[in-house]
């Protein structure tokens, strides 16, 4: 039997959630079966680098409009590539996230489709009803996140239960940090926050879906409460998504947060500034099953999210955080205080939150469930 030859696609190779997940499962299967796995990216990005050292990797030239001289190059180099593509025999095409419609599209149904569907309604809609139809059309089999992606899928959409498996997202487990303690106080040192302080953390690429304004008013929530309480707020992800550095700041000077708010922007060591964090607060307003809390919780650190807002309550269940009513800031910030308050508390939550992603998250885990599929299609 010949060996699998396997392309996967993905949007971009940014340092966010569904590139990551993608990079750790294209490494899991060159370490562990014999396929051959090559990669085509709709974008560039950070990452790119760490995919070209898995697999040959294509990056799709920009899509031009217009008629300089550059754009028609542009539009050649790209039919070319795909007509390089088309003509490969690939045994399976394993497209992440639902924004790959277009690309599905080009590259034909010769083979079996996989596509793993890492959004929810709204955020897929977001992106076209003609996109997604696009990926309907080609797609063999659907991979969800989350129960609740599969729900999306499945009532909003005629997608067949059957024909969605749910893989939730994994991540790889952090080695045992030598001097745990000190990156802790190196970080807060670096930032400019007490090493007394409670410090609740944020993460994502600032954007209307990960709610970087609802952090800033759980901010506020808590200084409403206890406005002389020793606690910060660190949010670290780009700042490059329609919500910019000033804009923020401008809301931080007007409701007196400046010192206690503090956004730091995409990181390579995002691990590090977790380790500094007491609470990890997920405020997005849709957010199917992000990586980032479970990178949080998998260093013993309790997790706060807001129930509708996507899968995470999956997660967190009644044991290793509070799944709080959707945009309720004064719940949520009464669960900080009470966490604030009870390191006992704190403690059982962050062991329980760690022993999940070691029990159900870890790549380890989730991968052979992601081969096993494959291989059914094969």
């Amino acid at each position: 039997m010949a060996t699998p030859r396997i392309l996967f696609v993905s949007h971009d190779a940014t340092r966010t959630g569904a590139p990551i997940v993608l990079l750790h499962l294209m490494r899991w299967i060159q370490r562990h079966t014999s396929w051959n796995v090559e990669l085509l990216l709709g974008n560039g990005g950070e990452l790119s680098g760490e995919f070209a050292k898995v697999g040959n990797t294509y990056t799709m030239p920009k899509k031009s409009v217009g008629w300089k001289t550059s754009a028609f190059r542009n539009r050649l180099a790209r039919r070319q590539l795909i007509s390089r593509l088309r003509a490969e025999e690939w045994s399976l095409v394993y497209s992440n996230t639902a924004t790959n419609g277009e690309v599905l599209e080009m590259l034909g149904s010769r083979q079996p489709i996989i596509s793993h569907i890492h959004e929810l309604a709204t955020t897929i809609r977001m992106y076209g009803e003609d996109n997604f139809n696009s990926v309907r059309r080609h797609t063999t089999r659907y991979i969800a996140c989350a129960e609740s992606v599969k729900t999306d899928l499945t009532s909003q959409w005629p997608i067949e239960p059957a024909a969605v498996d749910v893989v939730h997202e994994f991540v790889q487990l952090p080695a045992e940090a030598a001097g745990a303690d000190a990156l802790r106080r190196r970080t807060r040192r670096q930032l400019g926050i007490p090493q007394d302080a409670f410090v609740v953390g944020g993460s994502g690429v600032v954007s209307w879906r990960k709610a970087p304004d609802l952090f800033i008013g759980l901010a506020r929530a808590v200084k409403k409460r206890q406005p002389s309480a020793n606690i910060h707020f660190v949010w670290v992800g780009a700042l490059d998504a329609g919500i910019e550095l000033p804009a923020i700041q401008h809301d931080l000077r007007g409701l007196g947060l400046e010192t206690q708010v503090h956004f730091v922007g995409s990181q390579t060591n995002p691990l590090d500034y977790f380790r500094a964090f007491d609470v990890f607060a997920m405020v997005s307003r849709e957010d199917p099953f992000p990586l980032v809390c479970l990178e949080a919780a998998s260093l013993g650190t309790s997790i706060l999210c807001f129930d509708y807002a996507g899968g995470m309550k999956e997660f967190v269940e009644d044991d290793c955080g509070f799944v709080l009513p959707y945009q309720d800031l004064d719940a949520m910030a009464e669960a900080v205080l009470m966490l604030r308050q009870s390191e006992a508390l704190r403690r059982h939550q962050g062991q329980r939150a760690a022993a999940k992603v070691r029990h159900r998250h870890d790549i380890n885990r989730a991968a052979p469930k992601i081969v096993d599929i494959m291989e059914r299609l094969l």
